[in-house]
Order: structure tokens, then C-alpha cells, then sequence
């Protein structure tokens, strides 16, 4: 039993130790420098801009979208169905 231990506690350990060396070679040793006063104004007021535009809800409706609507402007057809012992409703749009 004794040596089963001492086996697990030098896999874990090589794990531990693998696990630390890859930790190492990854780490990100070089990063983004921080934007500066004039990026962030800039980032700032493109945000702004974008965001006080007026929205127009038509043009960013899509064929899918245009078609659901006409499909539901009518009676969605509806129909039962048997399955099993349970009665079903599906409606198809």
C-alpha cells in the first residue's frame, strides 16, 4: 500500500511540476500599452456619436423577419394532432 502512495505523490508532483513550467511559458510577459488621453476622448465620442443616432427599425429588419411578420398578419393556421394518449396543438407559422 505504502508504495502506491509514494507512486501517486510523484505523479502529482509531476503534474504540479509541468503544469507550472507550461503556467510559465504562457505567461503573458508582454501586454497593450494603455491608451492614451487622446484615444480614449476619441473612443469616447465615436460611442456617443453611435449611440445618439435615431434608430430606424425597418432598416434593421431582416427578409426573415419581414416574412414572419406577413405570416402572422393572417389567421396562423392551426391543427390537432394525435400522439399517443396525449392531444397536441401545433401551430404552424
Amino acid at each position: 500500500m505504502r508504495r502506491y502512495l509514494i507512486a501517486l505523490l510523484r505523479v502529482l508532483c509531476a503534474t504540479a511540476f509541468f503544469v507550472a513550467i507550461l503556467w510559465a511559458a504562457n505567461f503573458p510577459y508582454s501586454t497593450d500599452a494603455p491608451l492614451s488621453s487622446a484615444e480614449v476622448a476619441a473612443a469616447r465620442n465615436y460611442y456617443t456619436q453611435i449611440y445618439l443616432k435615431p434608430i430606424d427599425d425597418r432598416a434593421a429588419e431582416t427578409d426573415y423577419d419581414r416574412k414572419y411578420r406577413k405570416r402572422l398578419n393572417g389567421q396562423p393556421r392551426v391543427r390537432e394532432s394525435w400522439s399517443g394518449s396525449k392531444n397536441l396543438w401545433i401551430a404552424l407559422t
